[in-house]
């Protein structure tokens, strides 16, 4: 007769304990920047989250493709018992290492940081622009999860997948982004907007101060 233990089968109860589902969470998608004529000021650098299970091969191939804090990660999660995220600079899905598209907000050398500001430890804006329109930027704060089925070892369970659940945010813009105009032209309201900032001959437009004027700051 089968062992029962608190009116669950014991076979059961092990099954159970040798397998489970991690969730991870990407980063939330955030609105952008773009100059009078359309080019991007935020966003500029892509990069990718590559999804890393234990027990695998992947720990020297990403190894190379990342930085100095996603090496620190690698060497400190050597031996976890569970997948986990580490951002590379190029995408390795066709090495069999799943990665998800993504992207740095600032340039090495950032565009126009006195006034685009920047965003704090929690990815909200904390100066300039960034701070001043961070509700809109920010939308829902909502985040596409990973669901990864795995063992009792952290490894990925045969013949199962990743799950991969978009939420939508309102943060991410639409494909043509409205312009971030303080005097007149086209506006919006709402958090699915990516914002244009105008200047040069189109001022007042453009004015430093009418910027400012319209971001309340």
């Amino acid at each position: 007769m089968q062992a029962v233990l608190f009116g669950v089968p014991h076979g059961l109860c092990s099954r159970a304990a040798a397998q489970s589902t991690v969730t991870l969470e990407l980063p939330a998608r955030r609105g952008g920047f773009y100059d009078c004529i359309g080019l991007p000021l935020t966003g500029l650098e892509k990069r990718w989250l590559a999804l890393c299970f234990p027990g695998q091969e992947n720990y020297t191939r990403l190894y190379a493709c990342t930085d100095t804090a996603g090496q620190e990660l690698l060497y400190r999660s050597r031996s976890r018992a569970a997948p986990f995220l580490v951002e590379v600079d190029r995408d390795m899905t066709a090495l069999g290492i799943p990665c998800y598209a993504a992207s740095r907000r600032y340039a090495a050398a950032p565009l126009c940081p006195q006034l685009l500001g920047y965003l704090d430890g929690e990815g909200h804006g904390a100066a300039g622009l960034e701070k001043a329109l961070d509700a809109l930027l920010t939308g829902s704060g909502a985040r596409d999860t990973l669901l990864c089925p795995v063992t009792a070892q952290g490894t990925l369970r045969t013949g199962e997948q990743v799950q991969h659940l978009q939420a939508d945010s309102g943060g991410g813009g639409p494909p043509d982004p409205l312009p971030f105009c303080p005097a007149g032209g086209r506006g919006g309201g709402g958090a699915d907007h990516d914002h244009r900032l105008h200047s040069g001959a189109g001022r007042p437009h453009g004015s430093p101060a009418g910027l400012r004027q319209c971001a309340g700051f």
